[in-house]
């Protein structure tokens, strides 16, 4: 990232580095590292997978209201996708609506 960051791969990176943060349940650097990834580059076809691991991410650091904030956005963006599939069951499996009321 450091030297590639600006380069058509750097937000493919900057995904695996929440990636590998989030499979060592350092969910609060995995957080930093998804925002990385959808504030520095707002045409990465990895946005969606971003803000959905971004969301699990929040909820397991039990933060669940930003969390689910997250899940929603991705159900509204990102319609028919596998993103929008799993943040809806998770969604679900915490008892809330997909939408905001």
């Amino acid at each position: 990232m450091k030297y590639y960051g600006d380069t058509d791969l750097a937000s493919n990176a900057q995904f695996y580095l929440g990636e590998i943060a989030y499979s060592q349940r350092q969910y609060s650097q995995a957080v930093s590292e998804y925002e990385k990834v959808l504030s520095n580059y707002p045409k990465s076809f990895k946005l969606a997978p971003a803000r959905l691991k971004k969301g699990m991410a929040l909820i397991e650091m039990g933060q669940k209201t930003p969390g689910v904030k997250e899940l929603r956005e991705v159900v509204k963006r990102y319609p028919g996708t596998e993103e929008e599939r799993r943040a809806r069951a998770k969604l679900k499996e915490l008892g809330v609506a997909a939408t905001a009321a």
